[in-house]
């Protein structure tokens, strides 16, 4: 009974640390998103220039530019066909050929695919790629649309005549998606309001704060 009484609590501690951890993640995380926009952003970045009043929210390497790639073609030759025979003219045998055709090309299939790697920035201002091969900006006023799916952030805006896919990784995902929002709410309803609607839901998660089981009073 001792055994499992001990395998029970060791149970109950675990669950209770996980709970107290993930809370506290959450927390921390809404604390620095907080902090950052009341600065209006990271101004010491320089990993990208940034213009007066721009601030980076946040910035993600080893991302992969997608685009529409199209893959080799291919010839495919030709077939004699069916020779029958028809007649003869003069002692000569005709015959009549069936199925006989030429060969053609077969172009590629077109699919999407890495077409460029870099780095990810997301400004008080800006959605910015930085790639190897070229820098795509969107102003965040010109965005009509974002959301991040299966480890991919798409982009529709007004200034661009494609849409631009971004590949992030599905561990980012999240957090990407967080902050895009973020960024379009301030464009949208001002600095002061998301940071207010921030405010209260750090004070919500205060509220429901589980209790730490390695403190002496679970505090």
């Amino acid at each position: 009974m001792e055994l499992f009484k001990g395998l029970k609590e060791k149970q109950e501690f675990e669950q209770a640390q996980a709970a107290f951890n993930a809370w506290n993640q959450q927390y921390e995380e809404l604390q620095k998103a907080l902090n950052l926009l009341k600065q209006g952003g990271d101004f010491t970045n320089s990993s990208i220039n940034l213009q007066k009043g721009e601030g980076v929210y946040i910035q993600v390497h080893n991302v992969s530019l997608l685009g529409e790639v199209k893959s080799a073609g291919h010839y495919v030759s030709g077939h004699q066909g069916v020779s029958i025979p028809i007649g003869s003219l003069g002692g000569r045998s005709i015959r009549y050929n069936v199925g006989r055709s030429k060969g053609h090309y077969v172009a590629g299939a077109t699919h999407e695919a890495s077409v460029d790697t870099g780095q990810l920035f997301v400004t008080n201002t800006r959605i910015v790629f930085v790639g190897n091969k070229k820098t795509t900006v969107i102003p965040i006023p010109t965005v009509v649309s974002a959301n991040v799916a299966s480890g991919t952030l798409t982009v529709s805006s007004s200034k661009l005549t494609k849409t631009l896919r971004i590949w992030i990784g599905t561990e980012l995902e999240e957090w990407v998606s967080e902050w895009i929002k973020l960024a379009l709410a301030i464009n949208s309803e001002g600095p002061e309001k998301v940071i207010d609607d921030l405010t209260n839901q750090i004070v919500e998660l205060e509220a429901a704060k589980p209790k730490d089981p390695t403190h002496p009073n679970g505090l």
